[in-house]
Formats: structure tokens, C-alpha cells, sequence
């Protein structure tokens, strides 16, 4: 008996079929390869083996129990884990460089310190003018949120430097070496908590979330020249691409009929809808609207993202 078994695994996010009855059996002690180019449903099987997704048919069985539909956590408890895309080239790098710190003279650990307070507190002081690298995709609105998490980080190394020079001064070097550290942690941990005030613009998360409560399952929902890897995550329900393939190709090749080529298309079955739901990139709309004036009302907005329904 196999250790890990499927049959007819499938997964579809609407018309598009990501993963398309998948059989396949794994036993005790061998070693296998999924291969595929992208959009062929690679990620989309193993998050269904783990638990990330339920499967939309099929089954999953783990030595001999089905644990389809089985949640993530519950998953990993019974034995089936995985890694992510995320390297990590030097795992014992840290390790390295805490060992040098700790027996380096005191002449390279004062240099260490200089140098991480005059690059925080240049960090603080050149934050106010990231305002300028605004674009229609992080508009400044977004950017003027996460300016004061910028000019904190970098206070946090500045403060880290200028104790771990006081710390040498007064021959302490164990707390001058954790002083840099923890000023380099907070450096990046301030920088990188501060960077969820530019979500809005970087998941669809915020823009899915707003219309969620008016969604029903038999609703077309088209997405318009555009693709958005979160949409399709945060949605959970079915979607119709327009014009734009980009990594879906192969799943588009094999039901070509769930894929509108152009946005004339899309506008003859708009048109004939009931009711439908659509996303736009937000500077796309209003070209679309010139060239097909069909009745849409928009219901969300984000700085990237337009979601517009049939009135």
C-alpha cells in the first residue's frame, strides 16, 4: 500500500483548472519529482497535499486514511510537511559573524559601531525623501505611511551604534557586540512590520475583503487584462481571465473555452450576464469604458486594483 496516495486530485479556481485529475502513489522510502513549466499547477498540488487548499474533486490518503479537506495544521501533524521557495545560501552565517564579533579587538568593534550609527541615522534623515520614488503602483499616500517605520529603523541602528560605542568606551564588550545586534534586528524587524502599510497596494487582501459579503458562487467574475497571484488566493471562488494568460498558459491550453481572448469578448459577455464582477487594473478601466461603454458601476478600489459590478 502506499504511503501517500491521490485520486483525481483537482483544483480549479473558476474556469481555470490548475490541477486536473492527478492520480499518483508514493511509497515508503522512494524519492519523486514533480516537473512542470509555470502555471502547469506544480505549487497548487503540493498545496493541496499539505492542506494550504481543498481540493475542488478527488481524494488524498495518507497511509491508508483519506485526509482530504484535512486543515494545514492538522496536516503537518500527521507527518506531511514542506519547504517553501525561500533560500537560505549561508544558514550558519550568523552564527559566523557572532563568533568574529565576540573575539575581534576593540579598534574594529568601535568601527562597527561608528559605522551602524551614522548609516541609521542617515537612514532617518533620507527616509522623508523616498516620497519621491511614488509610482501608480505605491502611490504616496501609501509611501507617507511607511516613511516614520523607515526613519525609526534607522534611529533603532543609530541608538544600537551610539550605546555600543558607549559600551567600549567603558571597556563592556559584550554588551557593545549585543548592542549592535539588537540594533540590527530592530532595524529590520521595525522596517519590514512598518511595510504592511503598503499592502493595499502590493495584495488584494483589503480590495477581496470589501466585497466579499456580496459575492455568490454562480457569479462570473472576470479578471481584465491583468493577472494578480493574490486575487485568485484571497477570492477562493471562480474566475474568468481576459486577454491576459501569463503563467496560466497551460491550464488555459487545456480548456481553451474557460479563457476569453480579448476585451470585446468580454464586454458581448458582460453584456449578457445577470450579474457579474470584474477587476481592472485601475488605469485600465476608464480606456476599456471608452472602447466598450458597457453599464458598470465600481464597488472597490485600491491604488492598483478596480473591482466594478453589472448595475
Amino acid at each position: 500500500m502506499a504511503l501517500l496516495e491521490t485520486k483525481n486530485l483537482t483544483k480549479s479556481f473558476g474556469a481555470l483548472t490548475a490541477v486536473d485529475g492527478v492520480s499518483l502513489a508514493v511509497e515508503t522510502g522512494t524519492l519523486h519529482s514533480i516537473i512542470g513549466p509555470n502555471g502547469a499547477g506544480k505549487t497548487t498540488l503540493f498545496n493541496l497535499l499539505t492542506g494550504a487548499f481543498a481540493p475542488s474533486a478527488g481524494d488524498i490518503l495518507l497511509d491508508g486514511r483519506r485526509i482530504t479537506g484535512t486543515p494545514a495544521h492538522r496536516v503537518a501533524h500527521l507527518g506531511i510537511a514542506r519547504s517553501f521557495q525561500r533560500t537560505n545560501v549561508f544558514p550558519a552565517l550568523s552564527l559566523l559573524v557572532g563568533s568574529y564579533l565576540g573575539s575581534a579587538r576593540r579598534g574594529i568593534l568601535l568601527a562597527l559601531a561608528v559605522a551602524a550609527a551614522l548609516l541609521g541615522i542617515a537612514i532617518a534623515l533620507a527616509a522623508p525623501f523616498a516620497i519621491a520614488y511614488e509610482s501608480e503602483a505605491i502611490p504616496s499616500s501609501l509611501l507617507g505611511e511607511y516613511l516614520p517605520w523607515l526613519s525609526a529603523s534607522g534611529l533603532a541602528l543609530a541608538v544600537g551604534g551610539v550605546l555600543s560605542a558607549v559600551f567600549l568606551a567603558r571597556g563592556l564588550r559584550t554588551p557593545a557586540v549585543l548592542s549592535i545586534a539588537c540594533g540590527g534586528l530592530l532595524l529590520a524587524q521595525v522596517a519590514l512590520t512598518g511595510h504592511e502599510s503598503l499592502s493595499p497596494s502590493l495584495s488584494a487582501y483589503h480590495i477581496v475583503h470589501k466585497i466579499r459579503d456580496q459575492l455568490k458562487p454562480d457569479t462570473p467574475f472576470y479578471v481584465v487584462e491583468t493577472f494578480d497571484h493574490t486575487l485568485l488566493y484571497y477570492l477562493g471562488r471562480k474566475v474568468t481571465m481576459v486577454s491576459v494568460t501569463d503563467e496560466l498558459a497551460e491550464p488555459i491550453r487545456r480548456a481553451p473555452g474557460d479563457f476569453l481572448p480579448d476585451a470585446a469578448a468580454f464586454a458581448r459577455a458582460w453584456e449578457a450576464d445577470a450579474d457579474a464582477f470584474a477587476m481592472f487594473n485601475v488605469n485600465d478601466l476608464p480606456v476599456f469604458l471608452k472602447a466598450h461603454p458597457v453599464p458598470m458601476r465600481v464597488i472597490a478600489a485600491d491604488p492598483r486594483r478596480v473591482i466594478v459590478r453589472k448595475p
